[in-house]
Formats: structure tokens, C-alpha cells, sequence
């Protein structure tokens, strides 16, 4: 019951399916899973990962994990800089990608899409003032993020911690109800638009409190960058996009306008139950743009833009292991960029983004594949982001059964063939079928 999308969930259920699906090779021992780890450093011989230094982050104590093949699926691309494999951060040049929509001047590489500290909130219909229980203590940084108004080109319409934002296609401002209405009972509203518990599915409704996921632009965080951030600066960035999140609650709590004219949504209250945390918070921000190897190859949008083809196919990629379609969507940036959300045509997964251009036995497995700036926009949705892992793991698995490197899979047109039949073995969907395009152009002239 959510609109965006139908795998809306509570965390809970997401988090004990995979837990199912690796138990298997956990009992036979061929998984091992180490929770709250992040790499430190990297061990390198002759331009090879030899091990990876795992710092546990509640013990502070560390643990070398030695591996033939490394990938990389962290939110940031943490392990590149400390393998030293070449990447890129931020905005590229029209003058390099050729890119309708990239900047025009030079590359901008601080220009890196805002991040998300989501959080929960249930809310009892009932409830007709803010009881104790539901009311969360006035965060220290409220005034300023009550009074902020995105610096952004195009401008932003007003101050961030509100009901309106900027509408994405356009940039013009656009303002939701918080809540559907018994005359638009099914318009358009924030609270159904990432709804993760809807009491309408359940025989008796009244008993149930439903919950959403506040994950809109008005907790878009976009007072700094992440990436390659000092220790200072990043403790500084995140206790921020905290603050921020949790002035957005308190405000949605006691200052959000009602249509009643009242202020205030008193119902609304905060689930640590069911994040797993104190303050109610996501263990982790979601991060939608990582830094991005220097690969074999990079997709731009002229391989996926709709405009940028002029609505024609994109051509196949004979190294495909995957597809995936979602519009070219990137939220306001850390320097200054509002909206750019651009449609696409269904795209392809080229096997060579995966593959760094330098000689080493990293694979990327996230949002950190050769992409730009402006297509990263499409493949960091998160079903092409999981194919993309996916399909590394896969690719490791293969090089090491046939004692050959990635690259050699991308370049000789026999192992590449080989791999693809594995991936198809494997449930691979490669590419859009003549009949998915027939319905997609039929849907697009609708």
C-alpha cells in the first residue's frame, strides 16, 4: 500500500528474508556474515589485494580477512581510495561525456547528490493532542533547520522543513496533503507515498496503528559531502542530517498546518521498535551517490537518456549482465544543483562498469560502478543495484572455477558467452524483450 514502491515493508521482514535465503550456506559453512564492520585498510602486493583489515565499529577491535577476489559494495566506495584504484567523484563535463544534461563547465566533483537519514513514524488517528509518550524532545539544532532554506539553482521554493518541495521534473514548487482525503481518498499524499504498514490489509483495521517512511525531500540532507570527508567533518555531516530528521519529526509533531487549520500532527510518533535504535533513527543514512570506479566502461546517458536517444532503443550491450529502468533521478547536491529527473529507455548492465581499468582483483558490486554523474542517477535504484551485486559475485565465482581474470571474461567473446549462460543459469534476466518494448512505447503514447 505504499506508492513508491510495491515492495514497501517493514525492516524487520526485509531484514529475515535475507537472513533465510544465506542460512543455508551459513549452516554449511560456507558463509561467514560479521556484522558492523568497516574496511580500514588494505593489504597490497604487486598491485593486488592480498587481505582487508574489518574494524568492528561497537568493539574497535579489527580482523584481516584474506580473499582472491575483493568486492566492493560499500555506500561510499570506501575500499577504492585504500586500494588504490582510480575513480571519480561528483559532476562530470558535458566537454568529456558528451551528456545533454551534465554541467557545462568544469567537472564538478563536489556537486555529489544529498543523503538521507529515514526514519519511521506510526501514527494514531486517534489521538487529539500529543501525549507523552509521543512527544520527542526538541532537538538542539530545531531553530536552525526550522529557518533553512536551500541555497539551490533553480531556487527552492521556501524553508525545507515543511509540506512543499521542489517538484522534480520541473523545479516549481509543488505542496502534498499530508494525508489522503475523503474527497481524494486515493490523491496523491506524503504519508502513502513510502507507507510500510497500511491497516487496510488486516481483518480488523482499527486495531492497527499504521507506519510510514519518512524519506522525502524535506530530510534531504545537503550541508556537506561524505565523500573523502575527514573524521571531524563526517561526525559533523552526519550528527547534522540527524538533526535534521529529527527537527523534521518534532515539526510534523507540533507545527506541521492541519487542514482543520490547527498545527500539528499529534498522532504521529517515532518506532525505535522497530529500527532497532534509540532515537527512533535508521541504523544508517541512505546514500545515493558513491564515488565511481574508473572502469572498462562507463555508461553515460547517451546510451540511456530518452531525450538524448530521441526516444529511439538503446543499442544492445553484448556484455550485458542485467538489466534495470528507472528515470535518470538525482536529488538536490551537496553544491548547490536542485532536481534533475530525466526519463529513460529500459537499459542494460554492462559487464564491463564492474570491472576497474586498473590490473587488480576488485570487482564493484553497488552504486559505485562505471557510471557518471547523471546515470548514476538510474542504476543506484536499488533492484539494478542488487543485480549489479549480483552479478559480481557470480563474475568472482566464475574467474575463480576457470582460473581467468575479469578482464579476460569481457574481452574474449567465448568466456563471455560462457559467463552469460552461467548468469541465465542463475535466473539472469539479460535483456528487454521485443515485446517489453512494444509496451513501453504503447504506454509512453498513452
Amino acid at each position: 500500500m505504499g506508492f513508491v514502491s510495491k515492495l514497501c515493508h517493514l525492516p524487520e521482514i526485509g531484514a529475515r528474508v535475507i537472513e533465510e535465503m544465506l542460512m543455508p550456506a551459513i549452516v554449511s559453512g560456507k558463509l561467514l556474515v560479521l556484522y558492523n564492520r568497516v574496511p580500514k585498510s588494505v593489504s597490497l602486493s604487486e598491485g593486488r589485494i592480498q587481505a582487508v583489515e574489518m574494524l568492528d565499529t561497537q568493539e574497535g577491535t579489527g580482523i584481516w580477512i584474506e580473499a582472491d577476489y575483493v568486492l566492493d559494495a560499500t555506500e561510499l566506495g570506501d575500499l577504492l581510495p585504500l586500494a588504490k584504484v582510480g575513480y571519480v567523484t561528483g559532476a562530470e563535463s558535458c566537454r568529456d561525456t558528451g551528456e545533454l544534461h551534465a554541467v557545462s563547465g568544469d567537472p564538478e566533483p563536489e556537486n555529489v547528490q544529498a543523503f538521507t537519514w529515514c526514519f519511521p513514524m506510526g501514527y494514531d488517528a486517534a489521538a487529539t493532542a500529543l501525549r507523552d509518550e509521543y512527544a520527542i524532545p526538541k532537538p538542539k539544532q530545531y531553530e536552525y533547520w526550522r529557518s533553512f532554506t536551500p541555497k539551490m539553482e533553480p531556487a527552492w521554493s521556501g524553508s525545507l522543513l515543511s509540506l512543499r518541495y521542489c517538484h522534480p521534473p520541473t523545479c516549481e514548487p509543488i505542496e502534498f496533503p499530508l494525508f489522503a482525503s475523503e474527497e481524494k481518498p486515493n490523491g496523491w499524499n506524503l504519508w502513502g507515498y513510502r507507507r510500510i504498514l497500511s491497516k487496510e490489509v488486516f481483518s480488523e483495521p482499527d486495531q492497527w496503528h499504521e507506519i510510514t517512511l519518512i524519506n522525502w525531500p524535506q530530510n534531504d540532507y545537503l550541508e556537506g559531502n561524505l565523500i573523502g570527508a575527514s573524521s571531524q567533518e563526517t561526525e559533523r555531516i552526519l550528527e547534522g542530517a540527524r538533526q535534521l530528521s529529527l527537527s523534521f519529526a518534532y515539526w510534523l509533531q507540533n507545527e506541521a498546518p492541519r487542514p482543520d487549520g490547527g498545527a500539528g500532527y499529534h498522532g504521529l510518533y517515532l518506532r525505535p521498535d522497530i529500527t532497532g535504535t534509540k532515537d527512533g533513527l535508521a541504523k544508517a543514512p541512505y546514500i545515493r551517490e558513491s564515488r565511481r570506479i574508473s572502469a572498462l566502461t562507463t555508461v553515460t546517458e547517451n546510451h540511456v537518456g530518452a531525450h538524448a536517444r530521441d526516444w529511439n532503443w538503446p543499442d544492445a550491450m553484448k556484455d550485458s549482465v542485467g538489466v534495470g529502468w528507472y528515470p535518470i533521478d538525482l536529488h538536490p547536491s551537496s553544491d548547490g544543483k536542485n532536481y534533475i529527473d530525466i526519463p529513460t529507455l529500459p537499459f542494460q548492465i554492462p559487464l564491463g562498469a564492474l570491472i576497474p581499468q586498473d590490473d587488480i582483483n576488485l570487482i564493484a558490486a553497488a552504486k559505485n560502478i562505471g557510471t557518471t554523474h547523471i546515470t548514476n542517477g538510474c542504476y543506484r535504484l536499488h533492484p539494478t543495484e542488487w543485480t549489479i551485486g549480483e552479478a559480481a559475485g557470480c563474475l568472482a565465482s566464475f574467474c575463480l572455477t576457470h582460473d581467468v581474470v575479469p578482464k579476460q571474461v569481457w574481452e574474449k567473446s567465448g568466456l563471455l558467452s560462457d559467463f552469460q549462460t552461467n548468469l541465465v543459469d542463475h535466473g539472469f534476466e539479460l535483456e528487454w524483450s521485443s515485446r517489453h518494448q512494444r509496451e513501453y512505447y504503447e504506454a509512453i503514447k498513452a
